[in-house]
């Protein structure tokens, strides 16, 4: 993934579908004011994501999508994974004055900064990917993947098939998503004494860091049996790189974080074992479902899990859950709201 020029690109979705009205309190649910009556229409939801490339633009679009529905405009910003910038862009979007603001945040203590600004305001705000951090910030919800229990899964599975050193690619140190996968990962090794962890390597997410990791790792002599790539990007760069290396696919079992198109023709190719399926588009229609619910006045749970799903070379066409929404996905994902089943 190449990094591009740090500026925040706004992106201001047109197309008025609807023209419905509702009662928006505007504001956190801990210090309600008085009713605002606003139609949809004029509505604007601000939300921030660290790129707009790859899972992000799929997540993206799918909260465009949702929104065009309603008629509500959209305003997209970047952070880069970067704590100040994330906060500096929900100041930005409070100046603006939009109705609503959802948060891919980098970390719990940015994310309850992000929920003081947005509070202090009286404007609600959601957080996605992130815990958040004690403080006197509330978000109207947290939807989150269970990162942690994907890393237990992914260990259950490594030693479920005969895996006993795992060598783990992983994108940006120190943000929630890899530490808690880690932790999941960690947890199920220790407590179960048939898995090691004999190393964990960084690659901010980018193919060709991951491809030089494993070179490199490989000719160090480091035995390793099972290896993660925590993204589709990630798990190319080190099938990629094991093939470099003469490394024989048969001999380690390989697994990704992610379940996306890469992975998809990996499997299809036999050079991927399993993955945790997500969707990030499923995922954007739940960031957006939740705050439209919101403003409508039907509050959403305070934590909402994406789903995930693990798939291998037995289940991966049936079950893969697709990156690319369309409006068909609306209908599952409200259900998948109300009721936590995720029928597809």
């Amino acid at each position: 993934m190449n990094f591009l020029k740090k500026v925040i690109l706004t992106i201001v979705t047109l197309s008025i579908v609807a023209s419905l009205s509702l009662t928006l309190t505007g504001c956190p649910p801990a210090a309600p004011t008085e009713e605002v009556e606003k139609p949809l229409s004029e509505m604007v939801i601000g939300y921030i994501m660290p790129y707009n490339l790859g899972w992000f633009a799929y997540l993206g679009d799918a909260f465009d999508l949702v929104c065009n529905q309603y008629g509500i405009k959209t305003i997209r910003l970047l952070s880069w994974w970067e704590a100040e910038q994330e906060i500096k862009a929900v100041q930005d979007l409070v100046a603006i004055g939009v109705d609503a603001i959802n948060v891919c945040s980098g970390g719990p203590d940015a994310a309850q900064r992000d929920c003081q600004i947005a509070n202090e305001a009286n404007i609600p705000i959601s957080i996605e990917d992130s815990a958040i951090a004690e403080g006197p910030g509330k978000p109207i919800t947290d939807i989150e993947f269970d990162w942690y229990r994907a890393g237990q899964i992914m260990a259950e599975k490594a030693i479920e098939h005969g895996g006993t050193k795992v060598v783990s690619i992983q994108g940006i140190a120190g943000v929630g998503p890899v530490e808690l996968q880690n932790q999941g990962l960690m947890d199920v090794a220790e407590s179960t004494g048939k898995l090691e962890v004999v190393k964990i390597e960084y690659c901010e997410y980018m193919e060709d860091l991951a491809y030089t990791a494993i070179k490199d790792i490989v000719q160090s002599g480091l035995e390793f049996d099972v290896v993660i790539g925590g993204c589709m990007e990630l798990t190319e760069g080190v099938i990629e790189g094991l093939k470099s290396e003469n490394v024989d696919l048969d001999d380690v079992f390989i697994m990704s974080c992610n379940g996306g198109p890469m992975d998809v023709v990996n499997f299809d190719e036999g050079e991927l074992d399993g993955a945790i399926s997500q969707s990030p588009g499923f995922h954007g229609l739940l960031c957006a479902l939740t705050v439209v619910e919101y403003i409508k006045g039907n509050p959403p749970p305070e934590l909402v899990f994406t789903p995930i799903i693990w798939v291998d070379q037995s289940n991966y066409k049936e079950k893969t859950l697709p990156w690319h929404m369309d409006t068909t996905w609306i209908p599952i994902a409200e259900e998948f709201i109300r009721t936590g089943e995720l029928d597809y």
